[in-house]
């Protein structure tokens, strides 16, 4: 039965936000289910890194809508309470999701005391892991995508454990604080064997469970491992956005055979990918086939035939990088020329981890690039524990070349871990984890992220070379005579009216400064501005390359004060703010002195909503 206690009568009480963290303008809701399902399953690994996990998607549409209901009806006034639509179940569509592993050990640990076992932790415990070295999660709230995929907020979870009689099962909601006839519940309720102001046991009487698989239609028996069935499941989760989003974010341990998944009657495994992704019913995945098949044989390649840095101290670990001086003159041509000529190129780079608790150790990064005149897509992938951590990513369009940075072994991979966000989409060298952990942590952090980037400058960067063309539009001069009968161009139009000056940008040390510009009147108030910024590179647009790796502009060192403006806002490498006064001022500082800074500014005359 469904159990809802009441808050205790001290302490801080708050309502469940947590699935904002794996939902958002980056991540949709079949992205933050598929990852966080995926990385706590191949976390579960008995044999990690190096078994293999599956792990199965199904929509289910359950025959019988009157059993159903007996396993939601006791939610119904608390959803209504809390303002939660329930939904009106429908014969054809489906009113669960099952997401279960197997090859895992399921939720082990003690049933009946809150403890450091992951059965406890996953129930009972929000914002607490006892994940650690290189697994993949870290923060304890991966397990809030399940409640945020329910239309109800509502999942029940079962699991087998060796050396268990039966399975295992449990259910959670997850709500906000709310009343009933004046009576007090807290957000988070369980389906349970206990009562009311009791410990939460699981139930696992053999009657009740198997009528549970039976209806629900589990698999799980006596395999080891966990299902989850989110009950409702969101409308936006559906089966094709799910296997996008599997191969986006795992085709690196699917290729590697540590990864097998299902998504309804589709199976992707490391033979089956390639024929995914070519296949005309994903037109979507088309542009993912030659990081796919850059992924094969980089898997296929011996990391021990990879190139390596000649000069470890020129790297100036951890506050410099990859620069020429790390290598020998001839090495570094012989890699150029092999860059040029297309093949993969690897190279091993050595990284310190200074642990205040543990002392130093020693430990490496895998860097791969292919070079591919005429790649439309080109594509840079940083990889820890076999999660896509995408917020990394610096290559441009136009850049021609694929990229991945391998992140798996033990020490750096731990460090890492430590270092991510709950979604596990960045590596933020200003963690403060990292800080209470580490020496050089940012330094370390921001020397890994921008490793990729520095081995792909220093080959593709070309040095020395003039452009004979590039002065022909400027000094372009007829030959020989005009022919008289070939008639003359028609003279140029006139140029068009010069747009009014709302906004002056200019730049002032260290960043730059936004005022009115001479043709800002008060009528034009209020003004929309939206100011976006990337340092220079050599080539391609700076704005496509941007990395927050280069700069954030909501974290220090970068300040930004406003004078005459409202809603302010920054985020990664953009400005954006209403202008209410002509006498307005928005000044950004904090930039790095050495490289240039490129601006863009749009501005919108209307009324700002």
């Amino acid at each position: 039965m469904w159990v809802f206690n009441p808050p205790p009568a001290y302490g801080v009480r708050q309502n469940p936000t947590q699935g904002e963290h794996f939902v958002n303008d980056r991540i949709d809701r079949n992205e933050a289910l598929v990852r966080e399902a995926i990385q706590n399953s191949l976390d579960a690994r008995p044999n990690s890194p190096k078994g293999t996990a599956t792990v199965k998607f199904t929509f289910r549409t359950v025959g019988e809508l009157k059993r159903l209901h007996e396993y939601h009806k006791e939610l119904h006034p608390h959803l209504d309470a809390c303002g939660v639509d329930l939904p009106k179940p429908a014969a054809n569509e489906p009113h669960v999701l099952l997401v279960e592993d197997y090859g895992t050990v399921g939720l082990t640990g003690p049933l009946d005391e809150d403890d450091e076992g992951h059965f406890s932790l996953f129930w009972r415990n929000i914002g607490s892991s006892s994940k650690g070295e290189n697994k993949g999660g870290r923060w304890g709230l991966g397990k809030t995508v399940f409640p945020n995929s329910s239309k109800i907020s509502a999942f029940f979870g079962i699991t087998f454990r060796k050396g268990d009689r039966g399975p295992i099962l449990m259910g959670q909601v997850a709500l906000k604080k709310h009343k009933i006839r004046n009576q007090t519940f807290q957000p988070h309720a369980f389906y349970c064997a206990s009562g009311r102001e009791e410990f939460e046991k699981p139930i696992t009487d053999k009657s009740e469970t198997e009528k549970f698989e039976k209806l629900f239609g589990t698999e799980r028996g006596n395999q080891p491992g966990f299902s989850a069935a989110v009950l409702f499941p969101h409308e936006s989760l559906k089966p094709k956005e799910l296997l996008l989003a599997v191969i986006e974010h795992f085709f690196y341990p699917i290729l590697e055979g540590s990864l097998i998944v299902h998504v309804d009657a589709e199976v992707i495994d490391k033979r089956t990918i390639h024929e995914i992704v070519a296949s005309r019913r994903f037109p979507e995945l088309h542009r993912l086939k030659q990081i796919i098949q850059f992924a094969t044989e980089v898997v296929a390649l011996e990391k021990a035939k990879n190139h390596a840095v000649d000069s470890v101290s020129k790297m100036n670990f951890p506050s410099g990088g990859i620069g020429k001086e790390c290598f020998d003159q001839e090495h570094l041509a012989q890699m150029k020329k092999e860059y040029q000529d297309g093949k993969i190129l690897g190279l091993t780079v050595p990284v310190t981890i200074r642990s205040k608790s543990e002392g130093e150790s020693h430990s490496y990064i895998y860097l791969f690039l292919q070079h591919l005149p005429g790649l439309t897509h080109s594509a840079d992938y940083y990889l820890r524990g076999g999660i896509s951590v995408i917020e990394n990513r610096s290559f441009g369009e136009t850049d021609e070349c694929l990229g991945i940075l391998l992140a798996e072994e033990e020490k750096v991979s731990k460090f890492l871990g430590d270092s991510e966000n709950p979604a596990h989409t960045n590596w933020n060298s200003r963690s403060a984890g990292l800080e209470k952990k580490y020496r050089d942590s940012m330094k370390t952090v921001l020397f890994i992220r921008k490793s990729l980037r520095q081995f792909f400058d220093l080959l593709a960067k070309e040095e020395g070379v003039t452009d004979p063309d590039a002065l022909l539009d400027f000094f372009f001069e007829e030959s020989g005579p005009r022919d008289p009968e070939v008639k003359p161009p028609p003279p140029r139009p006139p140029p068009p009216p010069r747009r009014p000056v709302l906004v002056e940008v200019r730049k002032i040390e260290g960043g730059f400064r936004a005022t009115s510009g001479p043709d800002l009147k008060k009528e034009n108030l209020p003004l929309k501005v939206s100011i976006f910024m990337a340092y220079d590179c050599l080539r391609g647009n700076p704005f496509k390359k941007y990395s927050p790796a280069d700069f954030e502009i909501e974290n220090p060192p970068n300040e930004v004060g406003t004078k005459g403006v409202k809603k302010a806002s920054g985020t990664n490498n953009s400005l954006s703010f209403v202008v209410t006064d002509v006498d307005f001022v928005a000044e950004v500082k904090g930039f790095d002195p050495s490289r240039d800074l490129k601006i863009r500014t749009r501005v919108v005359n209307e009324e700002a909503e």
